[in-house]
C-alpha cells in the first residue's frame, strides 16, 4: 500500500489502492465515495462541461477552508448527512481530493490530495452546503491551480 502525500497529484485509479482498497469504476467514478472507515470527496472545480445535475457549488474559501455541496438528494438527517456531520465520533476519516478541470487535453486531470478535513458547519437541505477545515493550508504554489482566493 503506497501512502499518498498531501498536496501530491493522483489519478482516480491510484487513490483506492493507496488506501488498501480495490478500484472499481462503479464505485470510484463518483464525487462521494464511502469505504468505511474512509470517506472520499473527489471534487472537480470547473463544472461547465458537466450536466446540470452535477454542478455542485464547491470551492476554496481560503487556504484552510473548503466549501462543498452534497448531492441534491442528501439531507442532514439522512445516512450520508449523518456520516458527514459525525465522521470523527464514528472513527471515520474524510479525505479531500480536488482538481481544477475534468480533463487536461484528452486525458483525465489528476486530483490534488488535500489531506484529511474536519467538519466546521453546514446549512441547507437537499443539497447540504458544508464547510471543511483543512489540516494543512494549501501551499502558495498550488493556490492558483486550485483557485484559492487571495487573503
Amino acid at each position: 500500500m503506497k501512502k499518498l502525500q498531501v498536496w501530491g497529484r493522483y489519478l482516480r485509479e491510484a487513490i483506492a489502492p493507496a488506501f488498501g482498497l480495490v478500484f472499481s469504476p462503479a464505485i470510484w467514478n463518483a464525487g462521494f465515495v464511502v469505504q468505511d472507515p474512509e470517506i472520499f470527496l473527489l471534487v472537480t472545480l470547473a463544472k461547465e462541461d458537466m450536466n446540470e445535475g452535477h454542478r455542485y457549488v464547491d470551492h476554496f474559501v481560503s487556504d484552510r477552508e473548503f466549501a462543498w455541496q452534497s448531492q441534491k438528494r442528501t439531507k442532514q438527517d439522512s445516512k450520508h448527512g449523518q456520516l458527514l456531520r459525525n465522521h470523527g465520533a464514528r472513527g471515520q476519516r474524510i479525505h479531500l481530493f480536488v482538481r481544477p478541470t475534468k480533463k487536461t487535453g484528452p486525458k483525465p486531470t489528476p486530483f490534488t490530495y488535500c489531506g484529511e478535513v474536519d467538519f466546521i458547519t453546514w446549512e441547507g437541505e437537499a443539497p447540504i452546503s458544508i464547510r471543511w477545515q483543512l489540516r494543512k493550508p494549501v501551499p502558495a504554489n498550488l493556490q492558483g491551480l486550485l483557485s484559492v482566493p487571495s487573503p
